[in-house]
């Protein structure tokens, strides 16, 4: 992945994610992908080359998705890393444990 920078940035988007289980509402899960990949394809028309993917670990991050997305569009896609709020720690993750996580982090 490159980043382009000839094109617009999308800075705040979900390719994939799913708060269902959280929030106890199936519609909560955004997952489809031939419509997201339709909906690259259209920002790809209109100049978009880059998008910045907010979804963080236990929100349903799917980098095998956005990896497939990026091949099948040719929009580049930066994924974010980390947690979201605390309420999305793991329960075995301290404090200390917490410092460092992202890098490399493809969950």
């Amino acid at each position: 992945m490159s980043f382009d920078p000839t094109g617009y940035t999308l800075a705040h988007e979900h390719l994939h994610i799913d708060l269902s289980g959280f929030k106890n509402n199936v519609d909560c899960r955004l997952d489809q992908y031939a419509f997201i990949c339709q909906e690259m394809n259209d920002l790809m028309t209109r100049g978009v080359r880059n998008v910045i993917e907010m979804t963080n670990r236990y929100m349903g991050r799917n980098a095998q998705f956005m990896l497939d997305v990026m091949r099948e569009t040719g929009i580049n896609v930066v994924a974010c890393t980390g947690y979201y709020q605390g309420r999305f720690f793991p329960g075995a993750c301290g404090d200390p444990q917490r410092a460092g996580t992202g890098a490399g982090d493809g969950r």
